[in-house]
């Protein structure tokens, strides 16, 4: 497997642009592009445009590549933000045929289950590693169509064994509950 990352902090729509992003599409012979950075509402109040994903979307089956919408995952505390960003990303997908990762219902459920798992950094916005680690599960599945309850323990990880397997099993049964590529 190799994974290159577009360096930066832009949104996708600023990026169609950046000198950078779309050179790195070009150049290599991907089956995949996962797209993270949809601008999006954090209150719900508002509505940004989806065209610069929706490019994207186009641009990567152009090339013969699934496109991957990685909605991000929700604020600490924030029951709602989660559901409300992937149903975003699932509009997209319904009018520029993509797969979504679940990644905001699975976090839900697992805070919900467990909600002592330290999912979310201090700052209660981004990711504690085993909020990493649960992310790159349901991408893992995603892009590999291969059960993520499946993987091995990695004891190398600062994760505990026993919080793997929760993550693990999370993100199988999310997948199983929101399929990410329906077509």
């Amino acid at each position: 497997v190799g994974a290159l990352r577009a360096g930066g902090a832009a949104y996708l729509d600023e990026r169609l642009d950046d000198q950078v992003s779309r050179p790195l599409l070009e150049s290599g012979q991907w089956t995949h592009l996962i797209l993270q950075a949809q601008k999006y509402s954090t209150t719900g109040l508002y509505n940004y445009s989806t065209a610069g994903s929706k490019s994207w979307i186009a641009l990567a089956k152009a090339r013969g590549i699934t496109p991957v919408l990685f909605p991000e995952h929700p604020r600490a505390g924030n029951t709602e933000e989660g559901m409300r960003i992937f149903q975003l990303h699932q509009q997209i997908a319904a009018e520029q045929a993509a797969c979504v990762a679940p990644v905001g219902p699975v976090w839900d459920q697992v805070l919900q289950q467990w909600p002592d798992l330290p999912l979310h950094s201090d700052d209660g916005n981004h990711a504690a590693p085993a909020g990493a680690l649960l992310t790159a599960y349901i991408l893992y599945q995603v892009v590999s169509g291969q059960p993520a309850e499946a993987l091995p323990d990695l004891p190398a990880l600062e994760v505990p064994i026993a919080t793997q397997r929760i993550l693990r099993q999370a993100a199988s049964a999310g997948l199983r509950q929101y399929p990410a590529c329906p077509f």
